[in-house]
């Protein structure tokens, strides 16, 4: 709506991470990156939205929406990069940042989009009942992709 601030910035990330969108930059038009990396970078990727938006992870006295829309099949590696990116996403959500996990499509990676909901699963176990953030998981769809932003409103509206 009017007058409200958003902030945002576009990280891409797998064996490492990087900053495609900074905050405040023009998203430069990316629909669709084929990431053909590992995915042990997470955590990385986490500490430069900080850099990009210093505070993002604070716990603040008043609510405020912030979202992580995440793209991962959550084949996070070993540890240590397993352990470090569940305790990341475990602090977000205790500080009130919700979360929107975007998996490979059911079809093609079924196994893929059981595992994510078991480290779903496995995160939110480690949180008290009454932490502030939501989190949802739901499988990408090629055929139509803007499905990811009503999931999104409805993460941020709860």
């Amino acid at each position: 709506g009017r007058g409200v601030q958003v902030e945002s910035c576009l990280i891409h990330w797998g064996s490492t991470a990087s900053v495609i969108q900074s905050n405040g930059a023009t998203l430069p038009g990316i629909r669709e990156v084929p990431c053909r990396d590992y995915t042990y970078a997470m955590a990385d990727a986490l500490d430069l939205v900080e850099q990009e938006m210093p505070g993002f992870f604070d716990v603040k006295d008043e609510p405020e929406n912030r979202l992580i829309v995440n793209f991962t099949d959550w084949e996070l590696g070993h540890a240590p990069s397993r352990v470090t990116a569940i305790r990341k996403v475990q602090e977000a959500l205790l500080a009130g940042v919700n979360l929107l996990s975007v998996t490979p499509p059911v079809g093609a990676a079924m196994g893929y989009y059981r595992e994510s909901v078991s480290d779903l699963t496995l995160i939110e176990h480690g949180l008290p009942s009454e932490a502030a953030a939501r989190s949802s998981l739901i499988p990408y769809d090629h055929r139509n992709p803007d499905l990811v932003w009503p999931e999104a409103a409805r993460v941020l509206s709860k």
